[in-house]
């Protein structure tokens, strides 16, 4: 991530890294067993994300909790709701956002 937001790689090679990688999230309150209930959250625009994290300790530094389940990418993108926007390692001089067609793609 750090190499395309140098503008050194291209979105496209960078996709299909982040796509083979496990992504950290943090279940919904009142998730319960093996359902993995995400929570989405309220932009300043107004539109819906739903943050994930590239490692598990920047999961923990952004909500404070410990509780999170990992999955790939690539699982998350076959179903990924059009309306609500991806955000990779929120916070975080890195971060990417991602709308939700284009994950899907």
């Amino acid at each position: 991530m750090i190499e395309a937001q140098a503008g050194r790689m291209e979105m496209g090679p960078l996709m299909v890294a982040l796509l083979s990688s496990p992504v950290y999230l943090q279940a919904r309150e009142g998730s319960a067993g093996d359902e993995l209930n995400l929570a989405a959250v309220e932009g300043r625009d107004g539109g819906l994300y739903i943050p994930v994290f590239t490692a598990r300790s920047r999961l923990e530094r952004f909500s404070g909790s410990d509780r999170a389940a990992s999955v790939p990418l690539r699982d998350l993108a076959a179903t990924w709701p059009a309306e609500v926007s991806l955000v990779i390692d929120p916070g975080d001089p890195i971060e990417l956002v991602l709308p939700g067609e284009e994950l899907r793609r």
